[in-house]
């Protein structure tokens, strides 16, 4: 998930544009219809790999999904009629031309207002999504046998930490975490080497109050 957005304005369907989307392009998702078509754990993976693979009809999403295409075309109706994905033009099939898709713009943001509590349980909807694909993936790999956890073999990290950060702290902390990104990006030009996911959440923890009784347990 991208970054909250405060905005009050309505967004609508995008019509397909000739050239490419701009490198710092956002969508801002305000529309309970937009809300509304991110929550599928296959749609944020169709997200996912419009970003990994670029403009690709629904045979290549779904030989990259490991997916039927038929299973396909509903979902991205679906991110089409939000306004998140496009058509970005026609290419030569084995029997009839394949329409070929794109997202909008390379980055999402969120309408999010914390002082009225707007769009909150969208958010909370939509970071379900996203935590349930990231633990969908984690488990297909552990099944798959292709994690490795020994020294000198380990190629997964996961971790929970807990901390007081000032905002010097996390401004520092995601900063880091954009370099991480722009590693990531560079991954997705080269397309060399294995895939990987990485899911991130920082955010501030909500700490239960504990009652002392006047004994002291």
């Amino acid at each position: 998930m991208e970054e909250p957005h405060r905005t009050s304005s309505a967004t609508s369907p995008r019509p397909a544009r000739r050239g490419p989307p701009a490198a710092g392009a956002t969508v801002v998702i305000r529309r309970p219809a937009q809300w509304d078509a991110l929550l599928a754990p296959v749609r944020v993976e169709l997200i996912e790999f419009l970003k990994l693979i670029g403009p690709s009809s629904v045979a290549q999403l779904a030989r990259h999904m490991g997916r039927a295409p038929r299973s396909l075309y509903y979902h991205v109706g679906r991110l089409m009629a939000a306004g998140v994905v496009e058509v970005a033009g026609y290419r030569r099939g084995r029997r009839v031309p394949e329409t070929v898709y794109r997202l909008v713009a390379p980055r999402f943001e969120f309408d999010y207002d914390p002082a009225t509590g707007r769009n909150a349980v969208w958010l909370k909807k939509l970071s379900a999504a996203v935590l349930r694909m990231a633990d969908r993936t984690f488990r297909s790999a552990v099944d798959s046998r292709l994690l490795r956890t020994q020294p000198g073999e380990l190629n997964v990290y996961s971790r929970r930490i807990s901390s007081w950060l000032t905002p010097v702290d996390f401004r520092a902390i995601r900063a880091r975490i954009r370099e991480i990104e722009s590693i990531l990006e560079r991954g997705q030009v080269r397309r060399r080497g294995v895939l990987y996911s990485m899911t991130a959440y920082l955010t501030p923890v909500v700490r239960r109050r504990v009652f002392v009784r006047s004994d002291g347990s």
